[in-house]
């Protein structure tokens, strides 16, 4: 789309919503790092701090759900061909880019089975690199990452908590029955 083209007017739209989106993302972002790092300090794993680091973060979702490390290349094939405009560019973009949002959702499923949050929250956000890059889709991902921030406060807050699903908790009751005695 060539921006020129547009009237000023529509120009500043466009240039209000994506700034609004960055802001969205922003916000989204400090919230994923607050719940890796909370989750990372309930797991004792080493080095919380790497929630806050861009390729860190992601590192430490692989290691909380114990999976696979070489998915990281997912995440940097995403960031390498983010800045090329051409097809085969953006073919590979969007390859990588739903490569790494469905491990990404694995990952996030097991800590949610864990911390007893619905994954569905979670998953919603983790797509919102995919609604950005395909054009039709762009125009709701202030909403996706508002669901996705959600499901990260949820997960962030019920980290200091986890639910061990192999517990089950038995009550008994003792219930008397009186009988009528006959005359």
């Amino acid at each position: 789309m060539n921006l020129e083209a547009l009237t000023p007017e529509i120009q500043s739209a466009i240039m209000g919503i994506l700034m609004l989106s960055a802001l969205f993302a922003l916000a989204n972002y400090i919230v994923t790092g607050f719940a890796i790092y909370n989750i990372s300090k309930a797991e004792k794993v080493n080095r919380p701090w790497l929630a806050w680091i861009p390729i860190g973060n992601f590192y430490q979702l692989i290691k909380l759900g114990k999976g696979n490390y070489f998915f990281i290349a997912t995440l940097i094939g995403v960031m390498i061909f983010g800045s090329y405009t051409n097809d085969i560019a953006s073919i590979l973009r969007l390859v990588f880019s739903i490569v790494y949002s469905g491990y990404s959702i694995y990952m996030y499923s097991k800590l949610c089975d864990k911390y007893d949050v619905n994954i569905f929250l979670i998953a919603i956000g983790v797509l919102a690199p995919i609604f950005i890059l395909v054009e039709s889709l762009g125009g709701f991902v202030i909403p996706v990452l508002l669901i996705g921030m959600y499901g990260q406060f949820k997960l962030a807050r019920n980290a200091k908590k986890p639910i061990n699903k192999n517990e089950r908790v038995i009550e008994t009751r003792v219930i008397g029955i009186k009988k009528k005695k006959n005359k």
